[in-house]
């Protein structure tokens, strides 16, 4: 298994327990205001990790060609799990 979908899935894992963590610490509110108002840190810290993983999943590219990884295309059939090497060139993905 390649360094970068170790990576992915560890960083997956994480997101799924820091989503498990703001549900479980969460008080459910009455309206769409006061759920704002009533976020925590655990919701707020959620949402930052969640956006430093697609940033991570766009941004996973070779550096030889430019060729992106995970993502190579809008549609989803077109979307990959990172390999040792690259698609396009077959350079070795460096860590």
């Amino acid at each position: 298994m390649s360094y970068q979908k170790k990576k992915l899935l560890f960083l997956i894992a994480v997101l799924v327990i820091l989503g498990a963590t703001h549900k479980l610490l969460s008080v459910p509110s009455t309206s769409i205001e006061a759920a704002f108002d009533d976020a925590g840190w655990h919701y707020w810290l959620f949402m930052a990790y969640m956006i430093y993983l697609l940033y991570y999943v766009v941004t996973l590219k070779c550096k030889y060609c430019g060729k992106k990884q995970i993502i190579r295309g809008l549609f989803i059939h077109e979307w990959y799990w990172p390999k040792d090497k690259c698609w396009n060139c077959l350079h070795e993905l460096k860590k």
